[in-house]
Order: C-alpha cells, then sequence, then structure tokens
C-alpha cells in the first residue's frame, strides 16, 4: 500500500495543474492481496489531527497492494517497486512495466528501488538479481557480470557509481556499461565519502578505506574498532562514525579511536545498525529503539522528545526529515513523527520518502 501524509500546503505532483497533492511525507507498507481490477477509484482517507492521511491500493490503481520501495525523480514523478512490476505514479495515471512486455525483467516480483543519482534506478527482484534501469530499458547486470547479490553501492562522480558484490566492486558508468575493479574477497556494505575524498566502507571484515589508488587499506579490532563486521559508516566533520554489530566507535583524523560503546558495558546496546546524521550529531537506529550521540556521549534522548524503545525490531528502514525538521521512522507496522505514532499498520513498512520539495 501507499500513504501520503498531507499538510495545507501545495506541492506539485508531476507537471500536470491536476496532479497537485499536499502532501508532507510518503509511507511504504506491504499488504499482499491477489491482484483485483484495476479502477481509478478516489484513493481511501483518513483523518489525523496534523494530517490527512490518503491510502492507495490495488483498488485505486496500482498493480497489486505489495509496494515494496520508491523514489520521486526530478519532474515529481513517483517509481515503485512492487510484487507486480515496477511502476511510475503520476497523480492518478499508474503506468507499469511487466515482464510480459519487457523480457529483461527477470520476474516481476521486485524487492525493493535504488536511486544512482545521474545514471537510473537499481531494481531489486526478489530472487537476489539486480536489474539496472536507464529510464528507457533495462540490464540484468547480475547476469551480464555474474554476481549473485549486491551488498552496496557509493557515488564516485556524475557518471559513476561503485556497487559492492559478492564477486568484487563493480564500476558502473552510464548506459549500464561496467568494469570490476577489484575482488575484496568478502562481503562490503554501503560506503560514503569524507571530505578528504576517501571511500569508507563498512565489510564483514572490518572498515576499508579506499582511495584513488586501489588496493585499499582494511581497519579491524586491532586497530580499536569494537567488531570487525561494520555495518554502517558515517562522516561527521572530521571524524568518521563506524557502527558494527559489536559496538559504536568514532574514528578521528590521525587514526585515533574512541569506542562509545561495546558489548559487556552495562545498559549499552550491542548492535548498531543505521547511523543518521541530526545536525552536527548522529542518530544510531538498534534492535531497541534510537539513539542520539554527540560528539563521544551516548544520550538517549533529543530535541524532539524522547525516543520509544521496543522489545524488538531491527531498523533497517532508513528515516527521513521533513521541511519542519521533525523526524519520522517506522518500527514494528507503525510510523512515527518523533516519538508519536502516526500510521499503524498490519504489514512492514518498507520505506519512508519525503517529498521532494520537502
Amino acid at each position: 500500500m501507499l500513504f501520503a501524509f498531507l499538510h495545507r500546503r501545495h506541492v506539485t505532483f508531476g507537471r500536470s495543474p491536476s496532479h497537485v497533492l499536499v502532501w508532507l511525507v510518503i509511507a511504504v507498507a506491504v499488504a499482499v492481496n491477489s491482484i483485483p481490477a484495476r479502477s481509478q477509484d478516489v484513493p481511501s482517507t483518513g483523518q489525523h489531527p496534523d494530517f490527512v492521511v490518503r491510502q492507495w491500493t490495488a483498488s485505486e490503481g496500482l498493480p497489486v497492494s505489495g509496494v515494496t520501495g520508491l523514489h520521486q525523480d526530478d519532474q515529481g514523478f513517483l517509481w515503485m517497486t512492487t510484487l507486480a512490476g515496477f511502476v511510475r505514479f503520476v497523480g492518478h495515471n499508474v503506468e507499469v512495466f511487466e515482464r510480459n512486455i519487457h523480457p529483461e525483467l527477470p520476474s516481476n516480483r521486485l524487492a525493493f528501488i535504488y536511486n544512482l543519482e545521474g545514471l537510473g534506478y537499481l531494481l531489486l527482484v526478489e530472487s537476489q538479481e539486480v536489474i539496472f534501469f536507464d529510464g528507457a530499458s533495462f540490464l540484468n547486470l547480475s547476469s551480464r557480470y555474474g554476481f549473485r547479490s549486491l551488498t552496496g553501492h557509493v557515488p564516485i562522480s556524475d557518471s559513476e557509481y561503485w556497487l559492492f558484490t559478492d564477486s568484487g566492486i563493480l564500476s558502473l558508468g552510464k548506459y549500464g556499461e561496467a568494469e570490476y575493479l577489484t575482488d575484496t574477497g568478502f562481503n562490503v556494505y554501503s560506503g560514503v565519502r569524507s571530505a578528504d575524498d576517501v571511500y569508507w566502507v563498512g565489510s564483514r571484515q572490518g572498515l576499508l578505506a579506499l582511495r584513488d589508488a586501489l588496493p585499499f587499506e582494511r581497519f579491524t579490532q586491532d586497530d580499536g574498532l569494537p567488531g570487525n563486521n561494520v555495518v554502517g559508516v558515517l562522516p561527521i566533520g572530521d571524524s568518521i562514525y563506524v557502527a558494527t554489530d559489536n559496538g559504536l566507535a568514532r574514528w578521528s583524523p590521525g587514526g585515533e579511536v574512541a569506542q562509545i560503546w561495546r558489548a559487556g558495558l552495562p545498559g549499552r546496546p550491542v548492535d548498531a545498525w543505521y547511523l543518521y546524521p541530526y545536525g552536527n550529531e548522529i542518530l544510531v537506529g538498534t534492535g531497541t529503539g534510537w539513539l542520539r550521540v554527540d560528539g563521544n556521549v551516548l544520550v538517549s534522548d533529543f530535541s524532539g522528545g524522547v525516543f520509544p524503545t521496543y522489545e524488538s525490531g531491527t531498523y533497517h528502514t532508513p528515516p527521513v526529515r521533513d521541511i519542519s525538521g521533525d523526524f519520522w521512522y517506522a518500527a514494528n507496522g507503525s510510523v512515527y513523527r518523533n516519538d508519536t505514532i502516526v500510521l499503524e499498520t498490519e504489514g512492514t513498512i518498507n520505506q519512508l520518502h519525503p517529498n521532494r520539495d520537502g
């Protein structure tokens, strides 16, 4: 299902004046249903003290109610992966790309979409195959370049991305042209570029530093990290925050490492799965909730109130901030604005996405 939270301000959705909505944040939730006949009925709506909530399902024209990912392009159109094809949503019109028309798609069951700014989209098929879409055609990267899984990507320039696969680092350019740079020998995750043009990449065997010249440098527990399985990296100022499944550390210039928490410290969570910039601070998503880190200090609240904690649920859904500075995130089938629930579903929240105008 597709949900839109609507404020009393107008935002153009697509270029046509008839496609004007007043939404703030979109949430995607899965509810796997059979595929009924398509309809263009008015989307269902709900009331909230601050919002009107609109919901789109298969009854309102989507090919199926199971929506797994979305992105809004520069023209304001929504591109969505679903369990029944790739969709471009233009206000009240739905354009569906299906395997029977595009045989390059190995399946209509698409699990997620990644935006590669300036290049196109990566589509993740439920069977883990990776498809590149340049806006006009599809290319099966997994089949052409012989890898089984994609673990992350990082932008290198306006015309190049590095894809981290189980077969090594793949340099991807426009029109799907690609070549392998190196084989790391192990799985790597998403990376970031710091102010000094170093690409910091997390892997199961430590933190990798990639510069202009390969091979890479690798840092592990022997260098002071709390764990070798690095699942998140975030540059803030001249420091690098490194999240592992055994704790969180701050990497400072010169190689000094401050362990903010690690396993065995009383009252400290062990797993840190998502790092999110929050001004000069960071928010850390863990299996029991969000935490705020100020420098080397771990605190449990933030300027908008105290984050709730949970008995279970890992934070793999990236959070967003709206134009008002409110923090939106998902957990256990619910959507939160700061510390307040604004939507409860019986499914899984796959993605939150702010309108490009806020």
